[in-house]
């Protein structure tokens, strides 16, 4: 079974519930006569938190199908598969002000061997040890693979900046570009002609400050209306990593 992509890990957002700091007063050594002392201080700065439960179960996309009980077999053998309907936490901060503002949902979504399935969008989790200094990272705990109100050759795109996270005591630099490449009314994948098919593209680059290391690497999705994914290639700087096709499927009753 091919895991894609991100692992899944445990997401851990600190919330900074004040950050206040009192008037300060220098002591008036070395003032001249008559001279005022004067006061600095740091503006007031809450988190807002904004709470939202979706009580009914966010269906995927038409593009997707993901319902639990179905299955998509490729042929390298490997198999995609969606096991259950989980309750899920989705955080991300944003920052409308200076102040930040950390929006928390709570769904009820399915979950895939590569990932929770929110709508149209796949669900990565980040875990950052020291998420204060690069709370930016939690901005996109949901980032897509799919949208279907994307146009042709519009971009999504996220420049993650410099993470000192879980597992790494220096700065690695992250950036990925997503996009709609071409809608494609017919496309035949291994003898067999689906419809309605959506051709999407995404980009990742790292860069390891430390060691000088970087990786790149390029994923093709293609998906087929009331089917899936109907075939996946990737490539790295130069050359072709797999290029999987949909041998067989199943999408359970839904």
């Amino acid at each position: 079974m091919m895991k894609l992509l991100l692992p899944l890990f445990t997401i851990s957002i600190v919330l900074v519930t004040s950050c206040h700091k009192d008037k300060e007063i220098k002591p008036g050594v070395g003032l001249n006569q008559g001279e005022e002392e004067e006061e600095e201080e740091e503006e007031e700065c809450d988190t807002t938190l904004v709470y939202e439960n979706i009580p009914k179960s966010v269906k995927p996309s038409v593009y997707l199908m993901t319902y639990p009980g179905s299955w998509w077999l490729y042929d390298d053998d490997s198999m995609d598969s969606c096991s259950s309907w989980n309750k899920y936490n989705l955080q991300a901060i944003s920052y409308p002000t200076q102040c930040p503002m950390v929006k928390r949902t709570t769904a009820t979504i399915p979950k895939t061997n590569y990932g929770y399935i929110y709508g149209n969008k796949r669900v990565y989790q980040f875990y950052s040890s020291n998420l204060m200094v690069n709370t930016y990272f939690s901005n996109h705990l949901v980032e897509p693979i799919l949208d279907t109100t994307i146009t042709s050759g519009v971009f999504y795109t996220k420049a993650y900046g410099m993470f000192n996270g879980f597992g790494a005591q220096h700065g690695v630099s992250v950036y990925k570009n997503y996009e709609v490449v071409e809608r494609l009314k017919n496309m035949e994948v291994n003898g067999k002609n689906y419809k309605d098919v959506i051709h999407t593209k995404e980009y990742l680059t790292m860069h390891d400050g430390w060691s000088g290391q970087s990786m790149e690497r390029t994923t093709h999705y293609y998906y087929a209306c009331n089917v899936g994914i109907i075939r996946q290639t990737e490539y790295g700087p130069n050359s072709l990593h797999y290029d999987r096709l949909l041998v067989d499927h199943y999408i359970a009753p839904h």
